[in-house]
């Protein structure tokens, strides 16, 4: 990738530049190296205004909420995702939508705002549903049943868990395999007699049914 990026400074081409930049600013994000993911990060969106390149700085302006989540800066890290959330409704780039709202929705239920993960969670699994992306309905729907569980909702929990459950059942998901067992530790926390009722009715859901489930009103206490 650097030598990519080299290439394409003999060349000039900006809009390339911009692209590689940012994709060596996530590579940095991802390998725990913050100080250069936010440097390369922050040149990318300087790039893209300039340009302008607004679908590539939405991008990158989520990736940088995650060097400030990381470096423990959890309120900037909500205001750059929102900002992402906006600019990506902006241009139409909906499957980033979707996963900057979940991004939202996890941070705010750790910091214990239990209405907002709740709302950006239904909108994250609503939009996900729409470009057919499987693995972030699911992501979401064991987010939503984490936070029921957390706010003493064990039947909706065990629904929804199910439903997980049950897609999963029907084949691999990816990345969700090497994550589901942190979900599956906070929601089953909630595992009483209802719960367990609940959970294998979700497991005769399609996935379809369980975002309709989930969007459902049954908001936090």
């Amino acid at each position: 990738m650097q030598e990519s990026l080299e290439g394409f400074e003999q060349l000039g081409d900006e809009g390339a530049i911009a692209v590689v930049t940012h994709r060596l600013g996530s590579g940095a994000l991802m390998s725990g190296d913050l100080a250069r993911a936010r440097r390369l990060l922050e040149a990318s969106v300087a790039m893209c205004r300039s340009m302008p390149n607004p679908k590539l700085e939405a991008d990158a302006v989520g990736s940088l909420a995650w060097v400030e989540r990381l470096e423990g800066n959890r309120e900037r890290a909500l205001e750059l995702f929102e900002l992402s959330v906006t600019m990506c409704e902006q241009v139409g780039f909906t499957w980033m939508q979707a996963n900057r709202l979940h991004d939202i929705a996890d941070l705010s239920f750790e910091l214990g705002r239990g209405e907002v993960a709740e709302l950006r969670g239904r909108e994250a699994v609503e939009l996900a549903r729409q470009v057919g992306d499987r693995q972030m309905v699911v992501y979401t729907l064991a987010l939503l049943a984490r936070s029921a569980a957390a706010d003493g909702r064990p039947e909706r929990a065990g629904r929804l868990w199910g439903a997980v459950e049950a897609e999963e059942a029907r084949g691999p998901l990816g990345q969700w395999e090497h994550e589901r067992d942190e979900y599956a530790t906070r929601v089953l926390v909630a595992a009483d007699a209802g719960f367990e009722a609940a959970r294998l009715a979700g497991r005769t859901l399609s996935l379809d049914e369980a975002v309709e489930y989930a969007l459902s009103i049954d908001s936090p206490t």
